[in-house]
């Protein structure tokens, strides 16, 4: 882990909670596919298609009892001769039969529907402990024996047989009820199942998110500590570095990453500083050595000049001194220039260094910026869920006004059913068919109210979950605040590091002026010992003739002290230059003793 790019590092911990992410609403999104295909599948399929067909049936069912009631009242009235023989006597037999079979073929199907959904069929009960499948047994048997109680065809006008006939049909018709019933029972706790499947599935998403959320946010808290102590550890010695302190202890290099390389190419730099500072401060301990000797001898030729002929053998000698002197000068000033050479490398290596710190850190910003779009469109997604939700409640208000719309209509109905009733009593015995239909309107109104009530009641629910899921969604909006403020303290901490950049850029100008000043220097020693060489090489000639050339020399004599001051203002600037570094211990106790 420690020897990855840093590039790499960062799309760890990154990439791995993209997927992660796509993952969880991938699952969201195909539980609520599942739930939504099986409140399709219940309440339309199986519920709708159920209530509807009972409903027709039960219309069938009235409409096979009208034809047959119809065909028994034409035949009793031509029998009795109250009226003529009715031309409508085979349609009305006619709308018996094929009302009844409709009413056996609805009863099949919707009891082939019940049959593959067992929590319907068997697994709900009436309150006296009846199933589905025991009330439709039981419809089967008073429907056969409803229909074997008369036939119109046969029977005709047998008053036992048709008395009969009417007194079985509202047990048959009873069974229907029950059965709309036990559906409407079990559509409730499918309700009840539903919306607990959905709670647990929030709860679910919720929590996987949370943990997710945990989990990566001390993942990428991990890499940033990482990469952040590799990086203060550089930066607090390039600090030491701008101060000319080079006596710290090299990094230990712990990785092979872009810090572990950077840390490696600080320590060389720090060696090879090391190297060319001492070198110098040796360079100018015998810069120093040289101006002194320089200063002897040009003040014995000065106190020679009266005893020219005793001081020429001197001259002599000191002068082949000086030659030496000025060779070793040469030497130094040669391995002055290979230490600078080396110093302008080594300054390069930084810069190239500081270069590569900077790419990775505007890599380090563009990752923070795509970041920072990702939470951004993340935002707008749970936006959308948000409007969502704020839809949902809209529907539900929606729904709520047509429940009461069908209320007022169930009053109205249910008014209409009494006042055909009361017109049925008034008509007596003629209108006691009307007055079984009137009497059905008026519990089909009071059912249609029960239903409303119901209806109201689970708007009520689904009403009180939309408000559970609205403050949920507020919980996951701050969540997304606070990543987008994470997002915006890492963007601080880049501009941290690339301002710690500019420092050591600053530092890396400051080493290439020292060489420049090196540079310069060194060019001067070289003019002097030439000059030195010159003059050497000139008394050395004249040494012989030194007696009647005492002007001259006494005119070199004035060169060579000014050469020698040149000589010694150069040393004082090395040495100068030398002194701001630091190499050890004992330099910091010397500048303060000094």
């Amino acid at each position: 882990m420690k020897n990855l790019p840093i590039r790499l590092k960062l799309v760890l911990a990154t990439v791995p909670s993209l997927f992660i992410l796509i993952a969880c609403v991938a699952f969201f999104s195909f539980e609520l596919n599942n739930i939504n295909k099986q409140a399709e599948d219940t309440y339309y399929t199986k519920l709708y298609t159920i209530n509807t067909t009972l409903i027709n049936a039960d219309r069938d069912f009235y409409q096979s009892l009208k034809g047959a009631t119809s065909f028994f009242e034409s035949s009793w009235n031509a029998k009795k001769g109250y009226a003529p023989r009715d031309s409508h006597l085979d349609e009305y037999v006619s709308e018996y039969e094929e009302n009844a079979q409709q009413v056996a073929d609805r009863a099949a199907e919707v009891f082939a529907i019940a049959q593959t959904e067992k929590s319907l069929w068997t697994g709900t009960k009436t309150e006296d402990g009846q199933t589905f499948e025991d009330v439709a047994a039981e419809f089967d048997v008073a429907f056969a024996e409803w229909r074997e109680s008369y036939n119109p065809s046969v029977d005709e006008t047998d008053d036992i047989k048709y008395t009969d006939f009417n007194e079985k049909f509202p047990i048959a018709r009873d069974k229907l009820n029950t059965l709309q019933e036990i559906t409407e029972v079990w559509a409730e706790k499918e309700i009840v199942s539903l919306a607990s499947r959905i709670k647990k599935t929030i709860m679910t998403s919720v929590v996987l998110f949370a943990i997710i959320a945990v989990v990566m946010s001390l993942w990428a808290t991990a890499l940033t500590r990482q990469i952040g102590n590799g990086l203060r550890e550089v930066s607090e010695k390039l600090v030491h570095l701008s101060k000319y302190d080079l006596s710290q202890d090299n990094i230990r290099v712990d990785s092979h990453d872009e810090i572990g390389k950077m840390k490696q190419a600080f320590n060389d730099t720090q060696d090879a500083l090391k190297n060319i500072i001492g070198t110098l401060r040796d360079t100018s301990d015998g810069l120093l050595s040289a101006s002194n000797t320089m200063s002897s001898g040009t003040q014995a030729t000065a106190n020679g000049v009266d005893g020219v002929s005793s001081a020429s053998q001197d001259l002599a000698n000191t002068s082949t001194a000086m030659a030496q002197d000025v060779t070793d000068i040469s030497g130094n000033v040669a391995e002055l220039g290979s230490i600078m050479e080396r110093s302008a490398a080594s300054a390069s290596t930084l810069t190239d260094a500081s270069a590569e710190i900077g790419n990775v850190t505007k890599e380090g910003n563009k990752v923070v910026e795509e970041l920072a779009d990702i939470n951004t469109k993340s935002l707008a997604a749970f936006q959308s869920i948000f409007d969502a939700i704020a839809a949902v409640e809209k529907s539900s208000d929606e729904i709520s006004s047509a429940s009461e719309m069908i209320s007022s209509i169930a009053n109205q109905t249910n008014l209409l059913s009494l006042n055909a009733s009361i017109e049925a009593a008034r008509a007596g015995d003629a209108g006691k068919g009307f007055a079984v239909v009137a009497d059905e309107i008026r519990q089909l109104s009071d059912q249609s109210k029960e239903s409303v009530d119901q209806i109201n009641e689970i708007l009520g629910r689904l009403q009180e979950s939309t408000n559970g899921a609205i403050e949920k969604s507020n919980i996951v909006k701050n969540m997304v605040d606070k990543q987008n403020e994470a997002v915006a303290k890492t963007r601080e901490s880049f501009s941290s590091i690339v301002a710690s950049v500019s420092t050591v850029e600053s530092a890396i100008a400051d080493i290439e002026m020292i060489n420049a000043e090196l540079n310069a220097k060194s060019r001067v020693i070289e003019d002097s010992v030439s000059s030195l060489s010159a003059i050497s090489e000139e008394n050395a000639a004249t040494s012989q003739e030194l007696s009647a050339t005492a002007q001259t020399v006494q005119m070199n004599v004035d060169n060579l002290r000014n050469t020698q001051g040149d000589v010694e203002s150069s040393s004082g600037g090395l040495s100068e230059i030398v002194g701001r570094f630091i190499l050890s211990g004992s330099d910091i106790s010397g500048d303060i003793e000094g």
